[in-house]
């Protein structure tokens, strides 16, 4: 299972018209939940939607900086949160809630990968992401992605 969490998937925008589940899988949404006062929609999109249930494509990362390569492959039956996303101070708190996210749940069957988009493109040297990753204490793999394969193939 492949869950790609970035800052754009989160949308409350387009409220369901039955108010009267908790939750509903149409429109492409995988989870979408209200409050009891029925004011808060909150829709978890996932961008690799259209993927349900096909393989997914490689992670076609340039370079990794805390871990030795990995495929998909070598993930089979864990699920999968891939995060894809550029070092900057509003991803910051992301990479915190990560952080946490992989310290409850490192020792179960999660991989919890993070896919930098081309740094190039971002202004932003290989040694400034090598010190971000140092600064937030990254231990979850993380990768360059420099051609953008992996978001565009998402």
């Amino acid at each position: 299972m492949i869950w790609s969490f970035s800052p754009w998937i989160w949308s409350a925008p387009g409220r369901s018209k039955n108010r009267s589940k908790n939750t509903t899988t149409s429109d492409k949404f995988a989870y979408t939940c209200y409050e009891p006062n029925g004011q808060l929609d909150i829709q978890i999109f996932p961008p690799a939607y259209d993927w349900y249930d096909k393989p997914a494509p490689g992670l076609f990362v340039k370079k990794w900086f805390n871990t030795e390569p990995i495929t998909l492959d070598e993930l089979k039956g864990d699920v999968v949160l891939l995060y894809v996303g550029v070092q900057s101070s509003e991803h910051v708190r992301f990479v915190q809630e990560l952080n946490e996210i992989y310290n409850k749940y490192k020792e179960k069957p999660l991989a919890l990968i993070a896919i930098h988009k081309d740094p190039n493109a971002c202004g932003i040297t290989e040694d400034e992401i090598k010190q971000f990753i140092e600064e937030n204490n990254i231990e979850f793999a993380f990768g360059i992605d420099e051609e953008m394969h992996v978001v565009e193939d998402m």
